[in-house]
């Protein structure tokens, strides 16, 4: 039992069809957290569909991006790619939605980093720019919003969940990470 007051029964499913299905009849809310609704589609498929030994595949880091769970009051923008001189790096960039302000769920920023560890082995640093501006010419905006980068480095992952990437390589074994992430956030609070 976490500050929610909620107590996390793990079940186990014999694949993710049945894991997806479960979900999809108990969270039946539009305003249930991405967190928990983030799986009822195709993204664990892409997910293993694209991982990639390097940060440097541009066409998969993106799409790998593109279908995290995104924070609540977020909208994914796009990927920068820092490959030339170590830390090998990704920085996602996300624009406020103006209807939803900032509301944003580190828990959910955290498991978008694992996943992303998870699914390119060689990424070092995950960034997370966070801005209320959508201009893809000029990045200074985004450093002079005001809004923090949340940096999240593979070191410390790897610390809490063990080697990541082989955890991409089927659906099966990225919802056992997904699942492990979640217990490790729920038992921090």
């Amino acid at each position: 039992k976490g500050v929610s007051g909620y107590t996390i029964d793990m079940v186990p499913y014999p694949d993710t069809a049945s894991y997806q299905t479960a979900l999809q009849q108990t969270i039946r809310d539009e305003k249930a957290p991405g967190l928990f609704t983030w799986w009822s589609g195709p993204q664990l498929q892409t997910l293993v569909e694209n991982r990639t030994p390097y940060v440097g595949d541009a066409s998969r880091t993106s799409r790998i991006a593109g279908v995290l769970p995104g924070a609540s009051g977020l909208s994914y923008q796009y990927v920068e790619l820092e490959t030339a001189t170590q830390p090998y790096a990704v920085t996602i960039y996300y624009k406020l939605e103006e209807d939803n302000p900032a509301e944003t769920d580190p828990d959910t920023l955290f498991l978008e980093a694992a996943l992303m560890f998870a699914s390119i082995e060689n990424l070092e640093e995950c960034n997370i720019q966070i801005s209320d501006i959508e201009d893809r010419t000029d990045r200074s905006p985004y450093e002079e919003s005001g809004y923090e980068k949340i940096t999240y480095e593979r070191s410390h992952m790897e610390a809490l969940f063990g080697s990541l990437y082989p955890c991409s390589e089927t659906e099966e074994a990225i919802t056992e990470l997904y699942n492990r992430i979640l217990i490790y956030l729920d038992e921090k609070k």
